[in-house]
């Protein structure tokens, strides 16, 4: 294995629930009954699909307003502060001292990304691609491509880190091995797929021997 890519929301930071609780701000505008099932349904999908599934119940707005409202409130709840997950942010740091290529793959918008990743050293990941950057989201394979492609690392060189249904179908779409971190969904076991009881398993030898990633020894291939 020679690089690893991260989604955002759910695996390296929890900020689904606030996505989740923008969902339910504007379907409450509306009056507009909105259940577990529903939050639950849209983890990990693009911004454009969840906006028509608003549209599709009830909410009266225009697709770019309903972006624009809830990247508002997620913006708002941060207030420039980024909720990272135990062990992230000690999981970045080791996989940049071994030099090993790191992506983000996320759903969220640029203007959010930039926000969460001010938190961070700025070289934390080698590659980032947003919701903003893709014409279609995840479940298409099309972000993970695009941070492969970027990266210019084979599918089959690399892991992908999910928590979602959405995430984990995209990165497969794409070829790629994925590791799951609990979350706000339950992801089915299936050949190819590495369930994890939390971040910091990610550093354990045992782990990394299994799924083929170095994490004692610095990777001495330089990519862009």
């Amino acid at each position: 294995m020679e690089a690893i890519l991260f989604d955002l929301d759910g695996t390296l930071v929890d900020t689904e629930p606030l996505w989740i609780r923008s969902q339910r701000h504007l379907a409450n505008q509306f009056g507009i009954k909105w259940t577990r099932q529903d939050e639950i349904s849209l983890v990990g999908h693009s911004m454009s699909y969840v906006a028509a599934k608003l549209q599709d119940r009830g909410v009266d707005m225009d697709a770019e307003t309903i972006i624009a409202s809830r990247i508002k409130y997620v913006s708002l709840q941060l207030q420039g502060k980024a909720p990272w997950k135990v062990g992230a942010k000690q999981l970045l740091s080791t996989i940049r001292e071994r030099n090993i290529p790191c992506a983000l793959v996320t759903m969220s918008p640029r203007p959010i990304v930039d926000e969460i990743l001010r938190t961070i050293p700025s070289d934390t990941f080698d590659v980032r691609v947003t919701g903003t950057d893709c014409i279609y989201g995840k479940p298409h394979p099309e972000p993970y491509l695009r941070a492969l492609d970027r990266l210019g690392i084979a599918a089959t060189h690399s892991m992908a880190v999910e928590d979602s249904c959405a995430g984990v179908e995209s990165a497969e779409r794409a070829r790629l091995p994925v590791a799951i971190v609990p979350s706000q969904t339950a992801v089915p076991a299936a050949p190819g797929r590495f369930h994890l009881t939390s971040l910091q398993e990610l550093t354990s030898p045992s782990l990394m021997d299994h799924i083929g990633i170095n994490m004692t020894v610095p990777q001495t291939t330089e990519f862009q």
